[in-house]
C-alpha cells in the first residue's frame, strides 16, 4: 500500500503532513501536523518522515469541506493562504510502497501551486538509514 507525506521546508521549521488518498484517488492532508525546529539533526528528521508515513491511509473517503482540511496545516505554518505558503516553503513528497523510498522535491507551477520536479526525484531502497533520508530531505533547502 502506498504511503505518502508531504513536507514543508520552511525557514523557522519544518514541516511533516501525513497525507490520506481518497477513493478518488485525491491526496490530501492530515491533521496531525509534525513540527521540527530548522536545527533539527537529519536522524531526528528522517525518523519523524519514517513515522509520519505510518500515519498514511488509502480508501478515505472524498474530502467534502477542503478548508477543514487545510486549517492546520496552514496554522502550523503560520500563513493564511496554500497559496503563501508555497511562496514561503520548499515541498517534498516522500512516498512509500513497502520496498522503496521515492523522495520528490517540487517547483512553482506557473499557473499556481508546484509541481513535481521529475529531474529531481531520489529512489532509495526501504532498508535506508532515517539519517540518510533526513539528510536528502535537508539538501532541498
Amino acid at each position: 500500500m502506498l504511503k505518502m507525506v508531504g513536507v514543508y521546508l520552511l525557514k523557522e521549521k519544518i514541516l511533516c503532513c501525513p497525507l490520506n488518498q481518497a477513493t478518488t484517488k485525491l491526496w490530501f492532508g492530515s491533521d496531525n501536523i509534525k513540527q521540527l525546529p530548522t536545527e533539527c539533526d537529519s536522524r531526528t528528521l528522517g525518523q519523524q518522515i519514517i513515522d509520519a508515513l505510518n500515519e498514511s491511509h488509502q480508501g478515505m473517503p472524498h474530502p467534502t469541506d477542503f478548508s477543514s482540511i487545510t486549517k492546520p496545516l496552514l496554522e502550523a505554518a503560520g500563513v493564511r493562504s496554500a497559496g503563501m505558503l508555497h511562496r514561503k516553503s520548499t515541498f517534498l513528497s516522500v512516498e512509500y510502497d513497502g520496498s522503496q523510498f521515492v523522495v520528490e522535491p517540487h517547483v512553482p507551477n506557473p499557473d499556481g501551486g508546484v509541481v513535481p520536479d521529475p529531474d529531481a526525484k531520489s529512489v532509495f531502497d526501504s532498508s535506508i538509514d532515517p539519517e540518510v533520508l533526513g539528510r536528502e530531505i535537508l539538501k532541498n533547502r
